[in-house]
């Protein structure tokens, strides 16, 4: 367990793990070798000028290398990766205090905040896609709402001959 917390600090820290010796050193060699020296064919994939990569697929990897990426795309690994971060990468990883806190807060809105949500939604849609001509019209309703003296409306007279 004094593992896993010094990940979870290393992780916190620098938003990055390293696991050393995580894998046998032999497993490892084997699959190092298989990649460098078999005939695999890779597929480049992703735009020249970045995230260029190669792909292979997994039917022409050797058996070792195929063990290999079962391993580290397997369920328990993805929860062993969730336990050591702290993400919840895994349905049955355990979500962070502060995670289920928020959970729990979300689900216990009353529904007069869900009704002030609601219309705080409605008035920013109202306002993102109201047209021009009415944008303005909109923006004067805000400044009359927030007014506190009704603003008298100025017309133009027609002239008289």
């Amino acid at each position: 367990m004094a593992y896993q917390a010094q990940v979870q600090e290393e992780f916190e820290e620098s938003s990055e793990i390293l696991l050393k010796n995580f894998l046998q050193p032999e497993k490892f060699k084997m699959v190092n070798d298989a990649l460098r020296e078999t005939d695999i064919e890779w597929v480049r994939r992703g735009p020249p000028n970045k995230r260029c990569y190669g792909q292979a697929e997994e039917a022409g990897l050797p058996q070792c290398v195929r063990e290999c990426w079962e391993l580290l795309s397997s369920e328990p690994f993805f929860l062993l990766l969730s336990n050591f971060t702290g993400l919840k990468l895994h349905f049955l990883a355990s979500g962070s205090e502060e995670e289920e806190e928020e959970e729990k807060m979300e689900a216990d809105i009353t529904d007069e905040e869900m009704a002030r949500r609601y219309e705080s939604l409605v008035d920013s849609m109202k306002k993102k896609f109201a047209k021009k001509r009415d944008r303005s019209a909109i923006a004067n309703e805000d400044v009359n709402s927030n007014a506190k003296e009704p603003k008298v409306k100025k017309t133009f007279l027609k002239p008289q001959d």
